[in-house]
Order: structure tokens, then C-alpha cells, then sequence
């Protein structure tokens, strides 16, 4: 199954959500550390299981979505679900 389409539709949904809140971003932190109940929205957003390291991902209105993670590990799996602007370890800024 392709989740890219569905993944897009709930960044949009998110997107109208901030714009009627009036937020700049939202950051939602995957944290496999404590367990795989704490993924929460991370996961809900990039179908994402997070592993070794805390991730993160951050929606900007009009901008494309970042996804922040502290393994090359994790990169194959985020360009297979769409994510282009994938931020790794010691490049995060």
C-alpha cells in the first residue's frame, strides 16, 4: 500500500489546523526510548517507526515538511514514504 497519499492528506489537514489556530510550526518528537506506545503523532504523520534514536517532525505552513533523525538508518524509509527534506544527525540546523 502507498501511503504517500494519505500521509499528504493528514499534512494538509494539519496545515488548515495551523492556520486556524494561528500557529508558525508544530514539532512533534518520535522517542523510541521509552517504549513503542510514545510514538504517537510522529508516527501518525510519517508512518514512521521511530528506532535508537529520538526523531522529529516539524510542519512550517507552506513550507515542506522536515523530518529530523539521528541515523542514516532511517533515511530509506522516510524518502520511500515521500520525505525529501530528511535532516540527519550533526546536519540538523
Amino acid at each position: 500500500m502507498d501511503i504517500r497519499p494519505i500521509l499528504k492528506k493528514r499534512h494538509a489537514a494539519l496545515e488548515k489546523l495551523m492556520a486556524d489556530k494561528g500557529l508558525d510550526a508544530v514539532l512533534f518528537v518520535g522517542n523510541s526510548c521509552v517504549g513503542p506506545l510514545s510514538y504517537g503523532n510522529f508516527r501518525y504523520f510519517t508512518d514512521w517507526r521511530c528506532y535508537y534514536h529520538l526523531q522529529a517532525f516539524l510542519m512550517r505552513p507552506g513550507k515542506e515538511p522536515a523530518v529530523f533523525v539521528g541515523s542514516i538508518l532511517h533515511t530509506q524509509g522516510l524518502t520511500e514514504r515521500g520525505f525529501t527534506n530528511i535532516k540527519l544527525g550533526a546536519n540538523i540546523r
